[in-house]
């Protein structure tokens, strides 16, 4: 029989063979028949998957009018008080985050009032760092109560830290951080950062330079200033750059110190002043003028120099007929700097000094002084 069921569909093949066209034709047809019964198969298993699972199914869903809220449903008791059950479907939020729901995390928080409900306090949760923008966003119309929940669960989940060290690894870029900064800073979390600046690596340092400078918090100062104390661990360079960038109140505050450091310290705060160019109290500094260690002289006079509070150039004329050259060179600049008509006769004999350097630093700034009155006058 296989014989001759072999000898048939050869029949059939030779056949087809010789009509081209009807062979294209049988082709087309059985792949049609072979995806019917497919498509007939896949009901079949469907049909019988239902009815396997159908008792577990009413049994989960179709219970007696107890008041139960089953998973996914509920069901609610006619007026008459029949127990007729009606089912309705309950959409599953899971964290604030189900089907339907259209709004962002940062409108649904704006918009719940006085507290957090538990969903939106477990998908900010379940989002962390990244929900911190959402909380950003959504700060300006939050209630007071709501800023102080916000406040609490920000610090519970340390966003602000595992957002920093997204940033770290350059993950996330810093424009939400900076943004957060002035809800949400601690001092914690600005002593992390001036550590980057004694980090080995100077991408990082560059990192933490950006950083405090950005957010410029008063409150850097002072674990700034133990930095610059310790040059062996922080690079001084990189604390004078975030120093620079906080003006005012690092300055008052390095000016201060200047009393209850000595030695190598002192010349460093006294570089960091002629490096930031704000205006500060310069008593303290007037008095390093005096100091027995020209290169203390020399770093006072820059620091003077760069004051733009000093108008006159009174507190400078003290170190014109300084001993050592360096000193009277860098009064020189200094004065010309300034800019003050009063500078013109301490210049004038400072071109005449048996020093080279120091007559021609003088004289390069009484030509420019000259230049700028002569401008003010046309």
């Amino acid at each position: 029989m296989g014989e001759s069921i072999r000898e048939w569909f050869d029949a059939l093949i030779y056949a087809l063979q010789a009509d081209k066209g009807m062979f294209w034709a049988a082709v087309c047809g059985g792949i049609i028949v072979l995806c019917a019964l497919l498509s007939l198969l896949r009901r079949v298993i469907c049909r019988r998957s239902k009815e396997k699972y159908a008792p577990e199914s009413k049994s989960k869903f179709c219970g007696e009018a107890t008041g139960e809220t089953y998973p996914q449903w509920t069901h609610m008791v006619s007026p008459s008080g029949n127990k007729s059950i009606a089912f309705i479907p309950v959409e599953q939020d899971e964290a604030g985050e189900g089907e339907g729901d259209f709004l962002t995390l940062a409108e649904k928080i704006s918009g719940c009032g006085d507290l957090l409900p538990e969903t939106l306090v477990q998908r900010i949760k379940k989002r962390n760092p990244y929900s911190l923008a959402e909380i950003v966003a959504a700060w300006p119309n939050c209630s007071p109560l709501l800023r102080k929940q916000l406040t609490t669960l920000v610090d519970e989940q340390q966003m602000m830290s595992l957002y920093l060290r997204k940033i770290l690894n350059e993950v996330q870029s810093p424009q939400v951080f900076f943004q957060a900064w002035p809800l949400f800073g601690s001092e914690a979390l600005l002593e992390s950062m001036v550590e980057l600046l004694g980090n080995r690596d100077e991408k990082l340092q560059m990192t933490g330079v950006k950083l405090l400078s950005t957010i410029k918090d008063p409150r850097t100062a002072p674990p700034l200033a133990m930095a610059l104390m310790q040059p062996a661990r922080y690079l001084p360079a990189r604390v004078a750059d975030v120093f620079v960038a906080l003006g005012k109140d690092g300055a008052r505050l390095l000016v201060y110190l200047l009393p209850e450091v000595d030695g190598e310290n002192k010349i460093r705060v006294l570089q960091v002043l002629g490096q930031m160019r704000v205006a500060y109290p310069a008593d303290n500094v007037i008095v390093c003028l005096q100091d027995a260690n020209p290169a203390m002289r020399v770093a006072a006079v820059e620091a003077l120099g760069a004051n733009p509070s000093l108008s006159n150039v009174s507190s400078l004329s003290i170190a014109v007929d300084d001993e050592n050259a360096k000193v009277r060179a860098a009064v020189a600049k200094a004065l010309g700097e300034k800019g003050d008509l009063a500078a013109e006769e301490w210049l004038t004999a400072l071109s005449r000094d048996d020093d080279w350097v120091v007559a021609a630093t003088a004289k390069e700034a009484l030509a420019n002084l000259k230049s700028d009155q002569r401008r003010f006058t046309l």
